[in-house]
């Protein structure tokens, strides 16, 4: 007893897979090189007079290198990959300035009057010398150097504390 089902015939020759689309495309890296610009950094120096400065360090730029990785299709850039970044820090431009405010006094001379003109004779105090007051200004002085010493000695405190918390992270 034959099947009455229709057969299907098993064919010779397997049918051909659809050709996938092909995409033809091509990778290139690229370096991009960016200079950084110099920092400046002013100090104050308590020692120095007011209106003066000078170059303690002469800058230097840094630099930042980024590689890129194109994605090119029909000649065209598809995509973009950043694939590292360095960035290679400079120095700063260091300039110290005066902080020291000189006091100028006026200093008042009162004429003196000789009634003997022969009494200022050699080894004998004339009295056509004007003493000044004490004004303590050596005091006041000595008052700002410390106080300038001490300012300076904060700021280096705070910057290895600083410097600490950031090795910290």
């Amino acid at each position: 007893a034959e099947d009455s089902a229709p057969k299907t015939a098993v064919p010779e020759v397997a049918p051909k897979t659809a050709e996938k689309p092909k995409l033809d495309f091509a990778t290139k890296e690229r370096k991009v090189e960016e200079a950084l610009p110099i920092k400046e950094e002013i100090r104050y120096d308590a020692s120095l007079a007011l209106g003066k400065s000078y170059l303690l360090q002469e800058g230097k730029a840094g630099k930042k290198v980024s590689v890129y990785q194109d994605v090119i299709v029909d000649g065209k850039v598809v995509a973009t990959n950043l694939l590292s970044e360095t960035v290679v820090e400079g120095q700063n431009r260091i300039l110290v300035k005066g902080s020291l405010e000189m006091k100028k006094e006026e200093v008042k001379t009162t004429p003196s009057v000789q009634s003997n003109p022969t009494m200022s004779q050699k080894g004998a105090p004339s009295a056509n010398k004007a003493t000044l007051p004490a004004t303590g200004e050596q005091r006041n002085n000595l008052t700002l150097v410390g106080l300038g010493l001490a300012g300076i000695s904060l700021a280096v405190v705070a910057t290895a504390i600083n410097k600490k918390s950031k090795d910290q992270i």
